[in-house]
């Protein structure tokens, strides 16, 4: 089984928005990042039950918390960032979330102290851990673990850490998925998002592997859409499918339904049945 997840902040700015959108596409699942012009992981508890409350009105849950914790440069104060990810920790539980997205760090002056890189991870992960959250990390351009070798090393050292495979950072990594594919078994989730070189495009349209990745699911998983589509025109291929038709890509909205039709297009084609926003293999 198969449950779709959405970025629904590249939909709409706004909770209003972001539920419609949601909701027309037949998708329950919420990795929360910006919303109402806040960053989900600063806003206060209070209203981050307001939202869990509010959500579940709809029949949504928020999946994940996507952060931006550890998206910083090497060099900052351990203590007083601690304080931003215990916060951020007690959002996701306000918000019923039971991971949280995070990163692995920018280089200082150009370079990485790995040994830091572990030392700081492994300690904010402790944080989390104490609220019973999940720490997903999240292989990104220019962090730490954009590589898959740097990927692998990372997954050694720190084998308590979860993982978020996302396809197109690796393509923007210039990483192939030969290089990266041991990595999809140990994914607790999936970034769903499709490049051609350094361009993102709808799922299927690009060089992320997207059919292979899903083919390779054994056990229930969770695909996060995320669009960041703000700048793709279209290709030969897109121009040449029905999408072309379908979406303009002029706005927001039209971005976020035209990656949510091309993600499921592949999860029909790879054998996959929706029911109710779930996909089963070979389901009827």
């Amino acid at each position: 089984m198969i449950r779709l997840c959405a970025f629904a902040d590249e939909a709409d700015k706004g909770f209003d928005g972001q539920v419609k959108a949601l909701l027309a596409n037949d998708i329950f699942l919420l990795e929360m990042r910006k919303i109402d012009g806040q960053n989900a992981a600063f806003i206060s508890i209070d209203k981050a039950k307001e939202y869990r409350e509010r959500l579940s009105e709809h029949g949504i849950s928020v999946w994940s918390l996507g952060s931006p914790i550890c998206k910083v440069r090497q060099g900052f104060d351990r203590n007083e960032y601690a304080k931003k990810v215990e916060h951020a920790c007690l959002v996701a539980n306000a918000l019923g979330a039971k991971n949280m997205r995070v990163f692995s760090f920018y280089p200082k002056f150009f370079k990485f102290d790995k040994k830091q890189i572990v030392e700081d991870l492994r300690y904010f992960n402790s944080i989390a851990e104490s609220h019973g959250i999940r720490f997903c990390c999240e292989n990104d351009t220019g962090l730490f673990n954009a590589t898959a070798e740097r990927c692998a090393w990372l997954m050694e050292q720190l084998p308590e850490l979860g993982y978020i495979y996302d396809p197109a950072n690796f393509r923007v990594s210039n990483q192939t998925f030969e290089q990266t594919k041991a990595f999809l078994a140990k994914a607790d989730y999936f970034h769903l998002k499709d490049a051609v070189g350094k361009k993102v495009v709808p799922a299927g349209f690009g060089e992320g592997h997207i059919a292979d990745i899903i083919n390779s699911i054994d056990r229930d998983a969770v695909f996060t859409i995320e669009p960041h589509l703000t700048f793709f025109r279209g290709n030969k291929q897109f121009n040449n499918s029905v999408f072309a038709n379908q979406f303009d890509l002029k706005n927001a909205r039209d971005r976020f339904d035209c990656a949510v039709a091309a993600a499921k297009k592949v999860l029909l084609d790879c054998g996959y049945t929706e029911k109710d926003g779930i996909f089963t293999k070979g389901g009827k």
